[in-house]
């Protein structure tokens, strides 16, 4: 990035199409600003929006290869990645508009086409830009975007295999380097711990996976890291797991233990 900070003013989003409603939960006429911008934030807390295309002087601008723009709106912040490093700041609603603050932005070293990348995000996005039907457009640039739900939808966790990336313990996470995987057809959790093969009888309920009792061959890990994450992975599926799936992410708790782990789709 040229500069550890980029300005992002004044950014305009229309009640049209993308806010989803936001002329419908605007001012009632009473003059209350603040309830009008209460109102006006709830349509883009908790959304992301994910940029499915570019177009630039009229011509399609290509992303560079294998990045992805999405801006993720909390309660009162948003949070904006291009491909290299994250951009967050404040927000506010004025009106009709969605005016961002100074925004901070991480110091990552990244290839030189994704910090450019960046940098020319920061750029589009410190002019007024104006939502109609999914496209955010400025004088020279026109982001085609859509909610991060339709782009990359959430997994189901039946039907495919998830690989262990990481073992979570208290607020540690830990990457592994131990081929590992599990797979749910609705009432068995077949896996792999990387040592030993095994299964359990389990029943999905919302987001509670209930396990009976694992069932694992016997064969002696080879080295200290194997038996590390098999000890994670026998203690987490016990009992109640807490589930959560993000996108091609799950992600597995277990209240009892305090361990977990984090796996990604195949």
């Amino acid at each position: 990035m040229r500069s550890g900070r980029a300005r992002v003013a004044g950014t305009v989003l229309a009640a049209v199409g993308l806010l989803g409603g936001l002329a419908g939960c605007g001012d009632d006429g009473d003059g209350d600003a603040t309830a009008s911008d209460d109102a006006s934030l709830r349509p883009l807390a908790g959304r992301t929006l994910v940029v499915t295309g570019v177009t630039e002087g009229g011509e399609p601008r290509d992303l560079v290869a294998g990045s992805e723009i999405r801006l993720a709106f909390a309660e009162r912040t948003v949070s904006i990645t291009a491909g290299c490093n994250t951009m967050n700041g404040t927000y506010t609603t004025e009106d009709d508009q969605l005016v961002v603050g100074q925004l901070a932005t991480t110091q990552m070293a990244c290839p030189e086409p994704l910090m450019k990348q960046d940098t020319w995000l920061a750029e589009v996005l410190a002019a007024p830009l104006t939502v109609t039907d999914g496209e955010l457009s400025g004088a020279d640039v026109v982001l085609r975007v859509a909610d991060r739900e339709e782009v990359s939808p959430d997994r189901e966790l039946t039907g495919q295999r998830w690989a262990l990336e990481s073992l979570i313990a208290a607020d540690a996470v830990s990457s592994v380097g131990v081929e590992a995987w599990l797979e749910y057809d609705g009432t068995t959790l077949a896996l792999d711990t990387g040592c030993n093969t095994g299964r359990a009888t389990a029943t999905l309920a919302g987001e509670t996976l209930t396990l009976g009792p694992l069932m694992l061959t016997k064969r002696a890990c080879p080295d200290a890291l194997g038996r590390e994450v098999e000890a994670a992975i026998v203690a987490t599926l016990d009992g109640e797991v807490g589930v959560r799936i993000e996108e091609a992410r799950l992600t597995l708790s277990n209240a009892s233990s305090g361990t977990g782990l984090g796996l990604v789709a195949q």
